[in-house]
């Protein structure tokens, strides 16, 4: 019986996605956890300010596409030189997005149903504000980075209709808990391809 070749089976996929993501989203989301107030206070402030919407629109695209070289990081570190079936490629890549899009559902959802004044359901909201920042800070920036400039694009355009703004977020929301795990699955079989030429090569030397 032959054996499994390390990262193609799910099980392994995911459990490497969950480590480099966490490696990713963590360190952003434990400073956001501390600042955020600040930040959001510091953008309504200097709205205009051209160094700021840089940053504000700048660093969560720079942030998504370090997903890229956390899955060759990932493939080189584990050993993964072997590019997995279709299913579990695909599932690789849409299970962790089905969770991001559900807890984005989940937080929805309490943002609408949270009532004036109800202490307990504020701060449910607050905490599901410091899990998802913590969590998924780089898909967290994206969505709203996309839903402000997606809204500001409309308001300019004159197309800012009613729903709009909602229809902008959810597609921002779809993009952000897409990317993670599409970026990550293709840094590592850029890696792991990799990888296998250089192997392939170094047998070829040595027949």
């Amino acid at each position: 019986m032959g054996q499994i070749a390390p990262g193609t089976t799910l099980k392994d996929r995911l459990l490497g996605f969950a480590c480099g993501h966490l490696v990713l989203s963590v360190p952003v989301g434990l400073v956001l956890n501390v600042v955020w107030v600040a930040l959001l206070f510091l953008l309504f402030l200097v709205e205009g300010n051209r160094l700021v919407q840089l940053l504000w629109y700048g660093v969560p695209p720079l942030l998504m596409a370090c997903y890229f070289p956390a899955g060759a990081m990932t493939a080189r570190v584990r050993g993964w030189r072997e590019a997995p079936g279709r299913r579990v490629l695909a599932l690789s890549v849409l299970l962790p997005a089905l969770a991001a899009w559900a807890w984005a559902a989940a937080g929805l959802c309490l943002f609408w149903t949270t009532e004036d004044g109800n202490v307990l359901q504020a701060w449910l909201f607050f905490g599901a504000i410091a899990a998802t920042l913590l969590l998924g800070a780089p898909s967290t920036l994206l969505a709203v980075s996309l839903w402000t400039g997606g809204v500001r694009a409309l308001e300019g355009l004159g197309l800012l209709g009613p729903g709009s703004a909602w229809a902008v977020l959810a597609a921002g929301v779809l993009a952000a808990g897409l990317l993670p795990s599409l970026l990550f699955t293709l840094g590592s079989l850029w890696q792991a391809r990799r990888a296998g030429r250089g192997r392939s090569i170094e047998q070829g030397g040595a027949a």
